[in-house]
C-alpha cells in the first residue's frame, strides 16, 4: 500500500472503492453512522450519514478525468435530490476535480459543502487513510 493516496489512485478505484474511501473520509472527519448506499439507482446518493450535530447528511462521489469539472446542473440535480428526495439536511459533494466558478456560488447560496481533489487528497493524507 502506498504511503499516501493521489489523485491517480483514486481514479484507478473502482466507483465503489472510491465510496469506501469517501466513507472513511467522514468517519476521520468526525461523521456517524456513515453508510456507503451508491450503486445503480442511488439517486445521488452514495453515502448517507450524520453529522456531528445529528443531522441527515447525503454524500455524492464522483470520479472525474483530470481536466474536467463539476459545473452548476450537476449541483442543481444533487441539490434537488438532497432537500426533495432524500429530505436530507445537508448535501456533501466529493469529486477528483474542481467546480466552476458558478458551481462554488451555487452550492454556497446553498449550503452543500464542496470537496475538490486537491483538498480530498489533502483530508486522505491527514487523516492517514488508506
Amino acid at each position: 500500500m502506498p504511503l499516501s493516496l493521489g489523485l491517480g489512485d483514486m481514479l484507478a478505484m473502482s466507483p465503489t472503492e472510491f465510496e469506501q474511501l469517501s466513507s472513511r473520509v467522514l468517519l476521520a472527519l468526525g461523521y456517524e453512522d456513515v453508510r456507503r448506499s451508491g450503486g445503480s439507482g442511488d439517486l445521488n446518493a452514495d453515502i448517507v450519514a450524520k453529522d456531528s450535530l445529528g443531522r441527515s447528511v447525503i454524500v455524492q462521489c464522483k470520479r472525474y478525468a483530470p481536466g474536467s469539472s463539476v459545473g452548476t446542473p450537476t449541483l442543481q440535480t444533487f441539490i434537488g435530490m438532497v432537500h426533495i428526495y432524500h429530505k436530507a439536511e445537508r448535501g456533501i459533494f466529493m469529486t477528483t476535480v474542481h467546480y466552476s466558478q458558478p458551481a462554488v456560488e451555487f452550492a454556497r447560496e446553498h449550503g452543500i459543502v464542496l470537496i475538490d481533489g486537491a483538498f480530498l487528497v489533502k483530508l486522505v493524507d491527514l487523516g492517514n487513510i488508506r
